[in-house]
């Protein structure tokens, strides 16, 4: 594949992989490896065959894929459309007949046995080397060769010579086949995958590679998410929180714009589901499910908190008491002003056991914080006046009382909105009895909240009853996925652009 064909393809899907690097390495150890493509009809086998076609064709005339279950004007319309170095050329329709096949090499219509058809493989590879070839499905290719024998073993035989007769040539092999008559391949193929798919309890669909072997190559994780969102097959790929940090130089971050009536959510596929983001005046209840990152809680707020601050509204933010305490100091002081962080910002470092006692200053993390004595010798580090004049938490965490303080503080001198980022079980435990109050307050402001509830609180049904929007955040078959619970959304799994000056959350559906 060209260089721009690649580069057009990573622009277009950001943060996604074109194929999991196994299969990429499994490719790119040797020249000449079988691969056998499984799965049930509707799975994705075709999408992921020439999306491995794709990745293996060095020009336009080094792959060719050969079908006779699907005519040459369907592969084009649904599947060749969109992409960059496939195109009719590279289709063998086997049911149309001996005057429309690709390349100089006529198939051998006129005298189909299996010997032809091997003669013809080889003749292929002479003239193009090094030459991509894919067979779907196998079932129907060995039809068309003639009846099958009645000797067993004899159509095994077929596939021993054509996987020999690759490696000999230096043919990538792909076969595809329905899962119930793919047994016998699995032994004679190199490598072996399978596609699944199935819906979960609210009926969205997750779509799965499974990597039965690929030999020669060390397969960690064998259960590889995929979309077929676009037409395209594309892999997705583990989030590394990490990748969403904004480096020192990564410059200012550029705000999505909301509306009279919304507050933009920073990520550009979440404001199209929810019709131009937030609404203002209104909460959010972002759910954690289990297993998640301790900091995968920033996929969703820190785009929304960069474009507040960019904007320069007040942000105040209680984070979850096991996340990282530099993450949002070293992300935002990076992509927003210095100065508009410091005059807007204030990020309260939540533990237990405080007391109400006056503060001291502390610089340790880079921002004006002040550092309050606590129970057992512990410290707090909050945001604020050195001379607190009133409770800065209970036992239980952070006072209503403090956070709306500060909110007030930090509110722009013409009364405009704030943004309130909360975990609840960072917070008093008065907060249960008073998230409508809380409610009431964001709402009477047009300010915009995120409330982040986690397995297991208490406070998850209390914070749905009060909210506008409901998102979980979880893990499915090692990635991370968002889905709207209200309103009801497509199962989205979350990627990271980190092309971008400041990196981006990326969501794309999955179907």
């Amino acid at each position: 594949m060209t260089t721009s064909a690649v580069s057009l393809i990573e622009r277009e899907y950001p943060g996604f992989e074109r194929l999991p690097n196994e299969v990429e390495d499994f490719f790119a150890e040797t020249r000449g490896q079988s691969l056998l493509v499984t799965g049930a009809p509707g799975t994705g086998k075709t999408l992921f065959t020439l999306r491995v076609l794709d990745s293996l064709a060095r020009g336009p005339d080094e792959a060719l894929y050969v079908s006779s279950r699907i005519d040459e004007d369907a592969i084009h319309r649904l599947y060749l459309d969109e992409y960059t170095s496939l195109d009719r050329t590279n289709v063998l329709d086997l049911s149309r007949g001996p005057f429309d096949t690709p390349l100089n090499v006529d198939f051998p219509f006129d005298d189909l046995s299996r010997d032809t058809f091997l003669d013809w493989v080889r003749t292929v590879s002479d003239v193009s080397h090094g030459f991509a070839l894919a067979f779907d499905s196998w079932k129907l290719i060995q039809e068309s060769l003639g009846p099958p024998a009645r000797e067993r073993g004899k159509d095994e035989g077929l596939v021993d010579r054509l996987a020999a007769l690759a490696r000999q040539e230096g043919i990538d092999l792909v076969l595809v086949a329905e899962s119930k008559s793919a047994s016998a391949l699995e032994y004679i193929s190199d490598g072996v995958v399978r596609l699944l798919v199935k819906e979960n309890n609210a009926g969205q669909t997750l779509r799965t590679l499974l990597l039965e072997k690929l030999r020669g190559v060390h397969i960690g994780n064998r259960s590889k998410p995929f979309t077929l969102s676009g037409g395209k097959y594309r892999s997705c790929s583990p989030v590394r929180i990490e990748e969403i940090r904004a480096g020192p130089d990564a410059g200012q971050w550029e705000p999505t714009s909301g509306t009279r009536s919304t507050f933009a959510t920073g990520i550009e596929t979440l404001d199209d589901l929810l019709t131009n983001g937030y609404n203002r005046g209104s909460l959010v209840h972002v759910e954690l499910g289990p297993d998640l990152p301790r900091d995968a809680w920033t996929l969703v707020v820190i785009p929304t908190i960069r474009n507040f601050l960019a904007k320069e509204r007040g942000v105040a933010v209680v984070p979850p008491r096991e996340s990282s305490p530099g993450l949002l100091h070293s992300d935002l002081s990076a992509a927003v002003s210095p100065d508009v962080f410091e005059e807007k910002c204030t990020v309260f470092e939540p533990s237990m056991d405080v007391s109400a006692i006056e503060g001291e200053p502390n610089e340790e993390f880079g921002w004006p914080v002040y550092q309050t004595k606590l129970e057992g010798g512990k410290t707090k580090l909050h945001k604020g006046d050195s001379k607190i004049g009133h409770d800065v938490g209970d036992s239980r965490g952070i006072t209503i009382q403090t956070f709306l303080q500060e909110i007030e503080k930090i509110r722009p001198s013409d009364d405009g909105p704030v943004l309130h980022v909360l975990d609840t079980e960072a917070m008093e435990s008065r907060i249960k009895s008073r998230l409508g109050d809380l409610a009431r307050y964001i709402a009477l402001h047009n300010d915009l909240a995120l409330f982040i509830t986690k397995p297991g609180s208490e406070l998850q049904t209390g914070t749905d009853r009060v909210a506008d929007v409901h998102l979980r955040l979880e893990r499915q078959e090692g990635t991370i996925v968002l889905s709207g619970r209200n309103p009801v959304t497509p199962l989205l799994s979350v990627g990271v652009d980190t092309k971008k000056s400041v990196p981006r959350v990326v969501l794309v559906e999955m179907v």
